[in-house]
């Protein structure tokens, strides 16, 4: 219920030292762990669910030597999805917020491809531990806002209006989305007759 306080204790009883030499001290703890919890509630109605424990885990092991974390998740008997998001969250708590400092607010496109790849528990973890308010505004508009836009269009809808499969499908899918970010409102056919546009002049 609170694992914040569960953590505090295990540092209290020495045995978050049995996992690194690091982990002397729960002072060591980011200052907003507490907040987690709340975040995750707040994003607790997407129709999807959220590894919490995958968030405190990065927000622990950021602040510990890099080349340690793989060890402790796999002493810990950590299991390999959330293994995967936590290693690739701690990276992106390095990466990211330099770039998304150089993104203007007004950006769509250049932040829906910074972020489009990151799992949710990654953006919820670089608003936790990684990043000032001006740009934890700007994941937020992108969960809220950008996360979700894609095409109405599949690859079958294209072979079937006669564009044979290939990197293409990946040009014509990508200038949609773009469309779409900057505000543009498309139906099927519509993006159907765009399709068709973009393929005789590739």
């Amino acid at each position: 219920e609170r694992p914040q306080q569960i953590v505090s204790e295990l540092f209290s009883a020495g045995l978050m030292i049995n996992l690194s030499s690091e982990l002397t001290d729960a002072s060591i703890l980011p200052g907003r762990f507490k907040l987690i919890k709340g975040l995750v509630k707040r994003f607790s109605a997407l129709p999807e669910i959220i590894d919490s424990e995958a968030i405190y885990w990065a927000g622990l092991l950021s602040m510990i030597q890099p080349e340690n974390a793989p060890v402790i998740l796999d002493s810990t008997g950590t299991e390999h999805s959330r293994r995967q998001i936590v290693l690739e969250t701690l990276i992106a708590m390095t990466s990211v917020p330099p770039q998304l400092t150089r993104i203007n607010e007004n950006d769509n496109i250049s932040l829906f491809k910074l972020l489009e790849e990151y799992k949710l528990e990654t953006l919820l973890a670089l608003m936790a531990f990684s990043l000032d308010k001006r740009n934890a505004r700007k994941v937020l508009h992108f969960i809220w806002h950008l996360r979700n836009i894609s095409p109405l269009i599949t690859g079958k809808d294209l072979v079937n209006s006669g564009i044979k499969p290939g990197p293409k499908f990946r040009q014509i899918f990508s200038h949609i989305i773009e469309l779409k970010l900057n505000g543009t409102q498309l139906n099927k056919e519509e993006e159907l007759q765009i399709a068709r546009q973009l393929n005789s002049s590739i």
